[in-house]
């Protein structure tokens, strides 16, 4: 986890995660299985859980304990790859100018919102988006940018 999701988890998630479900916030033990259950493996601490795909498993399982009867968390918590997405769209949308990838999406898929895309489609928009932003970064500049200079005569040393 990240520094960031780290206070989040501390603050947000887990306290109201425990709210709801009646728990102690304070049972560190308790803390530990229920995160270990909802990855699937043993931790030792929260610090052990990974910043990406994991503390999104874990932040849509405690959202869900925190609000249970929400639908729309319970719509999330069923998406997978809701963090991934988030994560990419946020990339795109800060990186690149919306009528670029919209012609781009528009031209390989007849679609001009991020949010209909495929998590697949999504990934393979990026990776286009940086590959040619990679390239263009890459291009050499057909004229000379630095003029050389001429050379100095030699001085001579005694």
């Amino acid at each position: 986890m990240t520094d960031r999701q780290q206070r989040w988890f501390n603050t947000k998630l887990w306290p109201a995660a425990c709210r709801a479900q009646r728990w102690s916030p304070s049972d560190r033990e308790h803390k530990l299985y229920v995160i270990g259950e909802i990855l699937g493996r043993e931790i030792k601490t929260t610090k052990d859980i990974g910043w990406g795909e994991e503390f999104d498993k874990v932040k849509s399982e405690l959202e869900l304990l925190a609000r249970p009867d929400d639908f729309d968390t319970a719509m999330l918590a069923a998406d997978e790859h809701a963090g991934e997405r988030k994560r990419i769209e946020f990339s795109i949308n800060r990186d690149f100018p919306v009528s670029y990838w919209q012609k781009i999406s528009w031209d390989r898929w007849r679609v001009n919102d991020l949010a209909e895309l495929t998590i697949e489609q999504l990934r393979d928009l990026r990776r286009t988006l940086s590959q040619r932003q990679r390239a263009k970064l890459e291009q050499k500049p057909t004229k000379e940018t630095k003029p050389s200079l001429p050379s100095l005569p030699s001085v001579p040393t005694s």
